[in-house]
């Protein structure tokens, strides 16, 4: 699987932004953060070969729904043949700045967590404050907006748009990650 990974990472690395997968280090970093007790609307962007969505599908009740948006082709080819038969899953395949779309089809306005794996700093500057705005805008007041990056370069950018913004960190990754754990309520 990681071979596989990085020989698309390195044709797409722009919008991929990473060279590896994700380890189950910082799965479990990124979901220790998410309480799985009630049901949930997660929207997952960037799942590429499914390193989080894996372990997020295994927590999730059955009346929760998880929507993955992958714009590469081949990862979501490898996700969808992966998650076939998980009824909680709405594999998506399009820019993750067009969730809201299919948020407002299913009738949803809401949503408890975001969990990103975009590369924030390779994003062009007006793409990337469209997202991060409508991720503010659709958080529920106690939900969390999850990214992780490989510097501590996105800090400013989501302190300007969630009021509180914490960071954790696992080292056990390569490279080793930061995880922004971001809400609105101070």
């Amino acid at each position: 699987m990681a071979n596989k990974f990085t020989k698309e990472a390195l044709q797409s690395l722009k919008s991929v932004g990473s060279v590896a997968p994700s380890s189950k280090f910082l799965a479990k970093t990124m979901l220790k953060h998410i309480d799985f007790s009630s049901p949930l609307v997660i929207v997952e962007f960037g799942p590429g070969t499914g390193a989080l969505t894996k372990p997020l599908l295994s927590e999730l009740s059955e009346s929760s729904l998880l929507y993955s948006f992958e714009l590469n082709e081949t990862f979501a080819n490898q996700l969808d043949q992966q998650f076939a038969d998980e009824s909680q899953l709405k594999l998506i395949i399009d820019s993750a700045l067009q969730f809201d779309e299919y948020l407002l089809a299913d009738g949803i306005d809401k949503v408890d967590y975001f969990v990103s794996s975009l590369p924030l700093t390779l994003m062009n500057t007006q793409s990337r404050n469209i997202l991060l705005d409508k991720c503010s805008d659709y958080l529920a007041d106690d939900g969390y907006f999850l990214q992780y990056q490989y510097s501590l370069n996105s800090y400013k950018r989501l302190k300007e748009k969630f009021a509180t913004v914490n960071v954790d960190f696992t080292l056990i990754n390569l490279p080793p990650a930061f995880v922004y754990v971001c809400s609105n309520l101070l």
